[in-house]
């Protein structure tokens, strides 16, 4: 096999995997709409951060794959591209990495009062809070638009891949099997046998 069949197999996976991390990111960014999760709740931010890592995942390095190539951060909207600059930025500073700039300390020593609403509680013992800057919640829809997008148009060129690379084979049999980007060029499934039997 040739490099550049060897590179065409291999973004075949990539976009694979890239699609199935939009899934994944769509999927967190509607469960907090679902859940009808505030940024104050505990489950906020966990959502949040899965959702906004599961996205950025394809567009950074990585052991195998590599990046996506920049064609697929180039989106035919404002609102679509504001909203992918948005989740990048937020994974580069916020939800992959703890930037000193993006999590403030606070320490209330003992003794303090802490007024809640119409609560108020003196600390008997220290406390500490990090305050991480959370996208807003106003935001979702656009961000669940951007990852059905996303999804969209890499399944489409996943299909495209599989039928140019494997469904216009003769004698292939119509059972699933394992893609290695870097098999020979000879697909042999006579050993495979169908998940459904």
């Amino acid at each position: 096999m040739d490099k550049k069949e060897k590179n065409e197999r291999l973004e075949l996976h990539r976009l694979a995997v890239a699609a199935r991390d939009m899934g994944c990111a769509k999927e967190g960014f509607l469960m907090i709409s679902e859940l009808k999760c505030e940024p104050g709740d505990n489950r906020y931010q966990p959502l949040l951060f899965g959702a906004v890592v599961s996205y950025a995942r394809p567009f950074t390095a990585n052991d195998g794959f590599g990046a996506l190539s920049a064609k697929w951060a180039k989106l035919p909207t404002d609102e679509l591209q504001v909203a992918h600059q948005e989740i990048i930025e937020y994974r580069n500073t916020v939800a992959a990495h703890s930037d000193i700039r993006t999590n403030k300390l606070h320490i209330y020593p003992t003794g303090v009062q802490l007024i809640i609403g119409e609560n108020s509680l003196v600390l008997e013992e220290p406390m500490y809070a990090v305050a991480t800057p959370l996208l807003n919640k106003s935001d979702i829809a656009k961000y669940m638009a951007l990852c059905d997008y996303q999804q969209d148009r890499m399944t489409d060129m996943i299909i495209a891949g599989m039928e140019q690379r494997f469904m216009r084979r003769p004698g292939l049999p119509p059972v699933p099997f394992e893609f290695q980007y870097d098999q020979i060029e000879v697909l042999d499934l006579s050993a495979h046998r169908s998940v459904m039997e």
